[in-house]
């Protein structure tokens, strides 16, 4: 959710109910990368079902090319 913050992108907690859909709900963590497990919710019934887990949180849907960088420290560097 901070990197969303920072480049002011909404987003939100999965119990605070966004205002406006469609959104993408995330992992908190996800030490996996590549946005595994995060789905595009379309409406209020589909979150509602989704609420359930605490490790979540949503952002808006972004517009776009899409493209995620990963980088992995090893002892602090690069």
């Amino acid at each position: 959710m901070e990197i969303c913050r920072l480049q002011n992108i909404n987003c939100g907690k999965i119990d605070r109910i966004p205002e406006k859909f469609p959104v993408v709900v995330k992992p908190k963590i996800n030490l996996l990368a590549m946005s595994i497990d995060s789905c595009l919710v379309s409406d209020i019934n589909q979150y509602n079902r989704l609420i359930l887990s605490d490790d979540l949180f949503w952002m808006e849907k972004l517009e776009g090319e899409h493209t995620t960088v990963d980088v992995f420290l090893y002892n602090g560097c690069v």
